[in-house]
């Protein structure tokens, strides 16, 4: 579920940045410590407003469908996850997408799955 936006945020923000503009212009006739106060304020409404940026962009991209490309092959199954995507792969492929064909021949040398009684093995793709 992505917060919704609607704006509230930044024009709150710009509010208060223009206040903090109209204060600066007068600034000569204000005593200094208040001066001191009004720039730490403004320097803590800058760090907010970056951090609600950086929030909106990390939002932004969790809500991206990275799936929709179709990037798994060979029947795989993709997961869109945050920052990306995991694609499930067939038993036969394996690779970020199921691009890279799983050698039994070498997976089950010397088992009872490989190739039994002097045969031999050749991997084929998706075998």
């Amino acid at each position: 579920n992505q917060i919704p936006n609607n704006g509230n945020s930044d024009t709150n923000l710009n509010g208060i940045l223009q206040r903090l503009e109209r204060l600066e212009i007068k600034e000569s006739t204000l005593p200094n410590d208040l001066l001191l106060n009004i720039t730490m304020l403004w320097r803590r409404v800058n760090n907010i407003r970056r951090k609600v940026i950086n929030l909106q962009a990390l939002l932004d991209e969790g809500t991206r469908d990275d799936c929709q490309s179709n990037p798994c092959e060979h029947g795989g199954t993709c997961l869109n996850i945050v920052r990306g995507y995991h694609c499930l792969c067939p038993s036969n492929w394996e690779g970020k997408n199921c691009d890279i064909d799983v050698n039994e021949c070498r997976n089950y040398a010397g088992t009872d799955l490989g190739c039994q009684n002097g045969a031999t093995c050749i991997n084929r793709p998706g075998t």
